[in-house]
Order: structure tokens, then sequence, then C-alpha cells
């Protein structure tokens, strides 16, 4: 766990950003695929200094399930922490999910 002052940091502050070694994608809910929702999800994620993600935040949902299905995705991400001058730091990043009802996972834009 981080603690309460740690500092999160933007891809403009440390040496090296988030290395994203697995990103799932979620599935479409059935709710979803028969109303024929689509659009994006964007998510803000905070990847902690210890390598596991430490908060996810809704910046733009979507109805039928598909906020939450992209956020339980977003919790398994999995990453190396990013650094700032040789010492792993927290890092805010964006993770946008594109949900089109005639696929059947959605499709990641970073």
């Amino acid at each position: 766990m981080k603690s309460a002052d740690e500092h999160i940091f933007s891809a403009q502050e440390v040496t090296r950003k988030v290395c994203l070694l697995h990103i799932p994608l979620p599935e479409y809910t059935e709710e979803a695929r028969e109303s024929r929702t689509w659009g994006t999800v964007v998510l803000g994620v905070v990847c902690s200094s210890i390598g596991r993600v430490d908060s996810v935040e809704v910046v733009v949902g979507l109805p039928n399930g598909l906020t939450e299905r992209a956020v339980q995705a977003a919790q398994g991400i999995v990453f190396e922490p990013a650094l700032k001058d040789g010492r792993a730091v927290s890092q805010y990043i964006e993770i946008w999910y594109d949900f089109k009802y005639w696929r059947e996972r959605a499709t990641l834009d970073l």
C-alpha cells in the first residue's frame, strides 16, 4: 500500500514510463450487445511503485455494464513501475477501451 503522501507522477515527470506487460480486454455484456451500446470508456489508472494497480477512476463511462467491465479489466493490468532517477514511483496513466457491439471484446487505445 502506498503512503498517503506518496507522489503520483505524470509521464512527463518520470525518467522511464510505466512498462505495460499485459492489459486485459473486457468482454461485452449481453445487455450492451442487445441494446447495441458502443463507444469508449476512458479510465485514469494509478500504477503504483510496488507494481500493482492502486486506483481506477472513471473519466468517461458507458451504460449497460460496460464501464464496470472496463474497470474490472483495468484492475488486472500487469506492469513494471515507472522510474524516476532510478527509483520506482507511482504513475498516472489513461486507458481507453473502445467497445463496438459487433465485436466480442473491447479494443484498446493508449
